[in-house]
């Protein structure tokens, strides 16, 4: 997400286990940046959100584990704001925990996702390199259906927000060029990761 040098969190709320909508406590800021990440157990390949005010949410990335553990990000870009603030996510089965945020400063271009990957598997640090084109924010998002194996995050990543079974880490203000943010946990085959920039 380009020109975030100035990009500050200003709310983020979990739901964790059963609830398929999450709401913002307080009212979404036209213009601001938002992330809705979800995992779970699949009920079937693809998720799919929607926002209570009409923004229409962009599918970051889904990956999953076969019909194992499944992780979605999605974004709205310069949201419309306003006191209608729920997100819902389709297509996770069972396991959900639902995290949000809402980002303020970001740059919002049209469709600002620079670059994205995913990991998932048994190895002890899942990592991939993006290669944003110029300033950004690197956002990173771990799941674990059968319950957390997180460690921490590495090449640069600062966690923000863990649960049960998730974890969500950012990088505010990456340089443009390689980077190589990574999440380091216990070995199971149904580690799941997303890295974002």
């Amino acid at each position: 997400i380009p020109d975030a040098s100035s990009a500050v969190i200003v709310q983020r709320i979990v739901v964790n286990m059963g609830a398929d909508t999450i709401t913002f406590d307080l009212n979404s800021v036209a213009g601001n940046f938002l992330i809705l990440i979800g995992s779970g157990t699949i009920a079937a390949f693809g998720t799919s959100a929607t926002y209570s005010n009409g923004d229409t949410p962009l599918l970051i990335r889904d990956e999953h584990v076969g019909f194992g553990t499944g992780l979605s990000m999605f974004m709205v870009y310069n949201t419309t704001g306003g006191a209608n603030k729920t997100f819902q996510l389709t297509g996770i089965g069972s396991n959900i925990e639902l995290m949000a945020f809402e980002i303020q400063n970001p740059k919002n271009s049209a469709n600002p996702l620079l670059d994205e990957d995913g990991d998932q598997g048994s190895a002890t640090t899942l990592t991939k390199t993006l290669t944003p084109a110029q300033r950004s924010m690197i956002i990173a998002a771990y799941a674990n259906g059968n319950g957390s194996q997180f460690g921490s995050f590495g090449g640069g990543v600062t966690l923000d927000t863990t649960d049960s079974h998730n974890s969500v880490g950012f990088i505010l203000n990456q340089a443009s060029g390689s980077v190589s943010p990574s999440v380091n946990v216990t070995s199971d085959s149904n580690n799941v990761a997303i890295f974002a920039s």
